[in-house]
């Protein structure tokens, strides 16, 4: 009895070491935890504070500063008839250089900030920002960047005679939100030596920017030479209303209740023919002898490019109105507008807790993407002066350009609706900034590349990184790794990342993209994380 009596006595001895153990190593576990989020959080404080002295308010655009001055003194620029009007007077006064979005990177992105200024001043949309960035960047940009000189002399002709470019690319069944298709055809024919037009129904160009007005207009179509389908190719084609060939049918899209100053047109064209020197041929051409040729430099991207500096136009704009106009314009109203806290007391309802803590969370995401956007911006001027790029440095500007896109124009729209909610009735009134001065802002969630469809690509091409054995043995690692530092979350963003990337694998070829619907929630959250990564790479870069 007494040898039970004390194995029973050990046993509990050692279930209170055991539990004491468990304790012991529990509390550590969370002291560590709570330790490393202290520090995490400390590093977060004084980040913030780095930025908002680097990014305080803003000031107007300096490179535009001879424009804004010319137009706020200009009363025929202010009352002319359309904004059309106002483009041509603004190309003919050559303010900025045509070939700036090839040649001068920054002092482009700068304009656009200075036209969005200006835009709004005059009481606009977004409308005049729309069509100055169709002509400058897609148009001309195109024109400068794979059409041969000869061909580029045509945007001399924009400055002296005020021509208007159009770029026609979105087709009616293939729109943003369908990613880029293309099935507008041009077929050469050599016994005529030029292009035969078609757009089969749904293929019609759809939402074209400036179409109705345009005198030359870039156009995409896919290639046919010899029965072979070379894919989508660009074409400079004369459209000047009155001068355009038989067959092309230009018309205006529905009527729409925004944007109603800028002339979008849906155009179709019937057995039209141009004759071979249309084709823009810095890089792919027709030979005398009726073959196609093409440089090894050429690949789609070349074509697509203005639609990547496109998208940064778009993050930049959108960004810069919320910061500089539309924000400063809330919080004046925040500070001024006074409420009773009691039956005795008023306050400005910038004061008021929840208005207070919301303001404070836009100022510390605002400073953030300020300087990932200043990160991404500079990353793409240096790409596109450099001579030779690699694939690596092509992949870092997409993702980058991607990831600006979706951060700023987002933030902007979900800020504006936040902020909305807080502002009471004044939101429905017309002086307030919640109407249309805000418009714009969805339509840069979609203008070059839907979000949505941007935020799926930048995981698809993520999840191309775990496509080796190896590469999912270092996957297993980090999340070791992320684990042992206490970083839960990369290490459950990175575990979903490898899972889906095994799914994938297993799906095969035939069930890949049943697979890739079935993981739509499971790609939407992982897509936000690398764009949060993303974003606090570059805030580290810029801070260094």
């Amino acid at each position: 009895g007494q040898r039970n009596r004390w194995d029973f006595r050990t046993m509990e001895e050692g279930r209170r070491q055991a539990l004491l153990c468990v304790g012991a190593a529990t509390l550590s576990t969370l002291a560590y935890v709570w330790l490393q989020e202290k520090y995490r959080a400390r590093v977060r404080r004084n980040q913030q504070k780095r930025l908002k002295a680097k990014y305080g308010p803003t000031t107007r655009s300096k490179g535009a500063q001879e424009f804004l001055e010319w137009y706020q003194n200009c009363d025929e620029y202010k009352n002319a008839p359309t904004d059309a009007d106002r483009m041509r007077m603004f190309l003919k006064k050559r303010f900025l250089d045509i070939r700036s979005g090839v040649n001068d990177p920054e002092v482009f992105f700068d304009f656009h900030k200075a036209i969005a200024d200006s835009d709004a001043l005059l009481g606009g949309e977004g409308a005049f920002l729309a069509r100055f960035t169709a002509h400058f960047n897609l148009f001309a940009g195109s024109v400068a960047g794979i059409g041969t000189p000869e061909q580029a002399a045509v945007l001399e002709k924009c400055h002296t005679e005020g021509m208007l470019g159009a770029f026609a690319l979105t087709e009616k069944d293939g729109g943003v939100l369908s990613g880029l298709v293309v099935n507008a055809t041009a077929t050469y024919d050599k016994e005529r030596d030029g292009f035969i037009f078609e757009t089969k129904p749904g293929a019609e160009k759809w939402w074209i920017s400036q179409g109705l007005s345009a005198d030359i207009c870039v156009w995409f179509a896919r290639l046919i030479v010899k029965g072979v389908d070379h894919g989508p190719h660009a074409f400079l084609l004369p459209f000047k209303e009155g001068e355009r060939p038989e067959g092309v049918v230009n018309e205006s899209i529905p009527t729409k209740h925004s944007f109603t100053r800028l002339d979008n047109s849906v155009i179709a064209m019937n057995n039209v023919f141009y004759p071979k020197d249309v084709l823009l041929s810095r890089f792919t051409r027709i030979t005398k002898d009726g073959e196609y040729e093409k440089d090894a430099s050429w690949s789609f991207l070349t074509i697509i490019q203005r639609l990547v500096s496109g998208r940064l136009c778009i993050a930049n704009t959108v960004f810069h109105s919320f910061e500089f106009l539309v924000y400063p314009w809330i919080l004046e109203h925040f500070n001024k507008r006074k409420v009773y806290t009691d039956r005795n007391q008023q306050e400005p309802m910038a004061k008021l807790p929840h208005i207070a803590r919301c303001c404070a969370k836009i100022d510390n995401k605002r400073a953030r993407l300020r300087a990932m956007l200043d990160y991404t911006q500079q990353t793409y001027i240096k790409f596109a002066a450099s001579a030779k790029r690699t694939k690596q440095q092509e992949a870092q500007v997409l993702h980058l350009v991607a990831c600006a896109k979706i951060s700023c124009v987002n933030f902007a729209v979900r800020s504006v609706e936040k902020l909305k909610w807080l502002a009471g009735g004044w939101a429905m009134f017309e002086e307030s900034p919640f109407g249309r001065a805000t418009q714009m802002y969805y339509g840069g969630r979609i203008a070059e590349g839907d979000n949505h469809i941007l935020l799926q690509k930048v995981v698809q091409d993520n999840l191309k990184s775990f496509a080796s054995p190896m590469s999912m043995l270092g996957a297993l690692a980090k999340i070791v790794w992320f684990s042992q530092l206490a970083r839960f979350k990369d290490a459950y963003y990175t575990a979903l990342g490898l899972w889906m990337a095994i799914k994938l694998r297993f799906a095969g070829r035939k069930g890949k993209l049943a697979m890739w619907r079935k993981m739509d929630a499971d790609i939407e959250r992982y897509g936000h994380w690398l764009i949060e990564k993303t974003v606090d790479d570059a805030v580290k870069k810029m801070l260094r």
